[in-house]
């Protein structure tokens, strides 16, 4: 049997990290092991060049709070441009992690969003190398701005905070 291009099915690198985010939140908010009023909350990020907060803490065991994150993840665009910046296509690691670190912090500050939470995870989901850092303000919670580094190789400076910030979260 021969295959040609119209019998296969192609999806792009963010459709298959877009499915597989959607399946984490099925699996997190039922089988975890939750029962009763027990939370699972959730916060999306995303992150070319630039890192921006898509979702602000829900429960997902919610269906308001499942409808918020499944919209959310399926609303990520890649090249995005958001009147902070234009998103120029780099991977930027560092701000991804530091705004996750930024919401994680806060939640655990602002009206006890995440208090009482046993497990919090950070899953970070990227397309290639870093080729895109952090040299302003790295305290945002919503938009970290990129600044770039080796373009389309990665530089020491696209990496030298990476650890840090995933140590730190």
């Amino acid at each position: 049997m021969t295959t040609t291009n119209s019998d296969c099915v192609y999806r792009s690198r963010l459709a298959d990290a877009q499915a597989a985010a959607l399946d984490f939140l099925n699996q997190f908010a039922n089988e975890t092991g939750a029962t009763g009023d027990d939370r699972r909350m959730v916060a999306v990020v995303s992150f070319g060049s630039n890192a921006q907060q898509e979702l602000n803490w829900v429960n997902i065991r919610t269906q308001e709070g499942m409808n918020k994150a499944i919209a959310a993840i399926n609303n990520v665009q890649v090249g995005h441009g958001h009147g902070f910046g234009s998103d120029y296509g780099g991977t930027n690691i560092e701000g991804g992690l530091m705004l996750a670190k930024n919401i994680l912090n806060a939640g655990r500050q602002n009206k006890n969003q995440i208090k009482d939470i046993d497990y919090l995870y950070t899953i970070l989901l990227t397309d290639g190398n870093p080729t895109y850092h952090v040299e302003g303000d790295p305290g945002s919670t919503s938009y970290i701005t990129g600044t770039r580094g080796g373009g389309s190789e990665t530089e020491k400076s696209d990496v030298k905070d990476v650890g840090d910030e995933a140590d730190a979260i």
